[in-house]
């Protein structure tokens, strides 16, 4: 799926998990050290069969593409750089390990790694609902 997909799947996973309250902390933990993650339903709504909490990576890169007429031009793309995920139950935290041996974030004008927590929520129908809150991982 190209990126403009992904970012309508995204846009929509969002909007369904609004009911969804992320708290995490720290929010600039290093690389190896915990965070604690916590994701709460909005009062008097109820979450879904499965809820997952997990860690992501994100890399955003230039790449120069070449058009049917021979012109060179930059591209941006956009890909996961690495994810987890655990089993979650609302209203308990959970610990998730930053990845020692992952990139720390950077936000460069050509390359850049961005790390979010996300929360989960599978539905019976159509798109899962998700939540996110980012983070700024440290070296």
């Amino acid at each position: 799926m190209g990126n403009w997909g992904a970012a309508a799947v995204d846009f929509v996973r969002s909007r369904r998990g609004k009911h969804l309250r992320l708290s995490v902390d720290p929010v600039q933990p290093r690389r190896g050290e915990w965070l604690w993650a916590r994701v709460d339903p909005e009062h008097g709504k109820r979450a879904g069969e499965r809820l997952e909490l997990g860690l992501r990576c994100r890399v955003r890169y230039e790449e120069e593409t070449i058009n049917a007429e021979g012109n060179h031009y930059p591209r941006t793309r956009t890909a996961t750089a690495w994810e987890g995920w655990v089993e979650a139950t609302p209203g308990l935290a959970v610990p998730l390990a930053v990845p020692r041996d992952q990139p720390y974030s950077y936000d460069g004008e050509l390359l850049s790694f961005s790390w979010d927590v996300l929360a989960r929520e599978e539905v019976a129908s159509g798109l899962d609902a998700v939540a996110k809150r980012k983070l700024w991982v440290r070296p």
